[in-house]
């Protein structure tokens, strides 16, 4: 008999915007084998919960343009302190009748 049982991905959710995040959390819920652990309104907030978690989520998905401690800072926190965490970043795309644009970081 094959053993059919996924593992869970635990995830952390940080996005500033709460309809967007949570929208994404309902959308990767729907998935069945994600877990998410934290979800987060600011690059603060996120770097707060992931120091007070007792296990650590296997991924970080974050808004790169987030006020305050912006998705870079945030990312490069996370790295130094979580050398191992994987991250995916979210950036906004706005959509124009002449192509699009991104934010870019200067």
């Amino acid at each position: 008999m094959e053993n059919n049982i996924q593992p869970v991905i635990r995830l952390a959710i940080a996005d500033s915007q709460l309809m967007v995040r949570k929208t994404i959390c309902m959308l990767i819920a729907s998935f069945g084998s994600f877990s998410i652990d934290i979800e987060a309104c600011s690059g603060e907030d996120l770097v707060t919960q992931l120091a007070a978690a007792h296990q650590q989520p296997d991924i970080c998905v974050m808004e790169i343009a987030m006020p305050g401690k912006t998705g870079y800072d945030t990312l490069e926190e996370i790295k130094a302190r979580w050398p191992g965490m994987k991250t995916l970043v979210l950036i906004e795309v706005a959509v124009t009748g002449h192509g699009t644009s991104v934010k870019k970081r200067h």
